[in-house]
């Protein structure tokens, strides 16, 4: 063989040797990257997991505090009952003169209007 071709072999397993150093440097890389995925997704459930239990807190937390109100503002345990003034009840006569009233003032509207 000439010195030509040792020398273009030599060159072509320096490449081959680059490459392979190479491909173990990107192996050793997505090696990494799928050791960070993994950390990152455990992270995420981790913390979706208290986000969760966050919630669940609050909604029985707000569930204790309205029993509390309920409790605070409740009213008496014995019942009350209305009593009804008779005084204030309209009675069939107030109602008519009640119209009667509104007559009156539509009409003096309308008079107001015309002058």
């Amino acid at each position: 063989m000439s010195n030509e071709f040792k020398d273009e072999m030599l060159q072509l397993l320096t490449q081959v040797d680059d490459v392979k150093a190479t491909e173990a440097a990107l192996h050793t890389e997505r090696k990494l990257h799928q050791d960070q995925i993994a950390k990152s997704e455990a992270d995420l459930k981790r913390t979706e997991i208290d986000i969760e239990q966050c919630r669940e807190n609050a909604l029985a937390l707000r569930r204790q505090m309205d029993d509390l109100k309920n409790e605070i503002f409740a009213g008496p345990e014995d019942e009350e009952t209305i009593a009804v003034d008779e005084t204030h009840v309209p009675t069939e006569g107030e109602h008519a003169s009640e119209s009667e009233r509104q007559r009156a003032w539509k009409n003096r509207q309308r008079q107001l209007r015309t002058v």
